[in-house]
């Protein structure tokens, strides 16, 4: 179809095109929600309204730009604007306090860190194959995180991760019941913020925690209580892991090509009892699963990652009937993970 001026559109046609420019407008709410992020605007307003130049004096901000960045936030339902050009905090807003129990101030600032941010900015370098982020910083995304100085000494990446974390657990084990007296094995799981939540939830649990020899820490399950119900396991996981009833591989699979998933997924197998189940806990593509969280998240794993990212149901199958496992179910939560409760073929 062609246009020619003064030609009118329809009514549909002007809502199409509204979109269209709405959605390249937002680009902008996520640069001000890390305005407000780096400002500490929540602790600010922890215990109650205040001015915009009152705001300003605090954060050493311009008061008339820090107006705007407030104004496009209110609109989105964080923060919440008054008559007399004050704020306070929303429901919403209350997670950007540091102080929070399930903060997501550093998740905030990690994922819209210029690592991020510039990687999105060029992601056709991606489309077409290329390795956009070793492109722009010379390295490899976890070489780079690795090896970079702190520019900040509010938060870093693993403090950003930490706190995301912090929600999809919350998430996950409100979405599955694990059985009592078992013992599950969490491959890959880093500091073991997600074991100590799920060991917390039931106390006939034990638990190994299972990961690089630099990686895996007692930093949370020391928090548990009872050093009796867990161990530290420091290994391969692309060489072997150990026996256990259960195993969690969360986003481990995620951020793999099928290649290295599926040298993974048959350790797991090798290692499982014949009644063993195999959790894996990410974004998968499935009606059921929450669209607009998880494909975004596979975009921003596309942009930094080569091979990772979301899989659909379809993928998997065939993924896990190389390694000698199948579906047993799926599990959504009310996040944009997934639980998929794999067993034995």
């Amino acid at each position: 179809m062609s246009y020619t001026e003064p030609d009118l559109m329809s009514p549909e046609e002007e809502q199409s095109v509204i979109r269209i420019l709405n959605v390249t407008l937002g680009l902008a709410l996520p640069g001000c929600l890390r305005v407000a992020a780096e400002l500490n605007i929540a602790d600010h307003l922890a215990d109650g309204p205040l001015s915009v130049t009152a705001l300003a004096e605090r954060t050493g901000s311009d008061p008339d730009n820090l107006r705007r960045i407030l104004r496009m936030l209110a609109l989105n339902g964080i923060f919440t604007g008054t008559d007399d050009d004050s704020y306070r905090l929303s429901p919403d807003a209350e997670f950007l306090r540091r102080d929070h129990p399930c903060s997501q101030r550093d998740a905030v600032l990690t994922l819209t860190d210029n690592t991020y941010w510039s990687t999105i900015g060029q992601l056709n370098e991606s489309v077409r194959g290329e390795l956009n982020f070793k492109k722009l910083f010379g390295k490899t995304f976890y070489e780079y995180q690795a090896t970079k100085p702190n520019r900040n000494d509010s938060y870093n990446f693993p403090s950003g991760m930490s706190a995301l974390s912090e929600m999809e657990n919350y998430f996950v084990t409100r979405a599955y019941n694990f059985p009592s007296s078992c013992h599950i094995a969490d491959i890959g799981g880093g500091e073991g913020s997600l074991l100590l939540r799920i060991l917390r939830s039931d106390p006939t649990l034990t638990a190994t925690l299972f990961d690089s020899p630099h990686v895996v820490s007692d930093k949370y399950l020391s928090q548990l209580g009872d050093d009796s119900r867990w161990s530290l396991d420091g290994g391969d996981f692309f060489k072997s892991v150990p026996q256990a009833d259960m195993y969690l591989l969360k986003k481990v699979i995620f951020n793999q090509d099928d290649a290295n998933a599926l040298a993974v997924l048959k350790n797991c197998r090798k290692a499982m009892k014949p009644d063993s189940k195999l959790l894996i806990v990410e974004s998968i593509v499935h009606p059921e699963t929450n669209p607009a969280a998880h494909y975004g998240m596979g975009i921003l794993c596309m942009a930094i990652l080569p091979g990772g990212g979301e899989r659909t149901i379809p993928e998997f199958e065939a993924l896990l009937a190389e390694a000698g496992l199948k579906i047993n179910r799926l599990i959504p939560t009310e996040c944009y993970i997934s639980v998929l409760e794999v067993v034995a073929a």
